[in-house]
């Protein structure tokens, strides 16, 4: 996707990772409260939480016929693999 990773922080538990291309920017958080992957689109038309992005209802379909499955217990590594097939998806909607 050609995305350049701008920022990485730790903070404390949580951590925080940013990737640019033109002027979008994905965030891409993890930590307290909840420990659960989130991911932010940033681009010329707003930002879009993964809340917004269930509001389209083409990005509602794919996430409702591509649900992320868990095998064997929680993985971090598959659920922020999970958001970059939605980010593939999605960005060419929302940019």
């Amino acid at each position: 996707m050609q995305f350049e990773r701008d920022s990485f922080i730790e903070k404390g538990f949580a951590y925080f990772a940013k990737y640019k291309k033109g002027d979008c920017i994905v965030e891409f958080l993890f930590g307290p409260a909840e420990y659960q992957v989130e991911m932010i689109i940033y681009t010329s038309n707003g930002k879009f939480a993964f809340k917004d992005l269930l509001q389209i209802p083409v990005i509602n379909e794919w996430v409702n016929s591509n649900r992320y499955k868990q095998r064997n217990g929680r993985n971090v590594k598959d659920e922020l693999f999970w958001f970059i097939e939605l980010l593939k998806y999605s960005l060419p909607i929302v940019e």
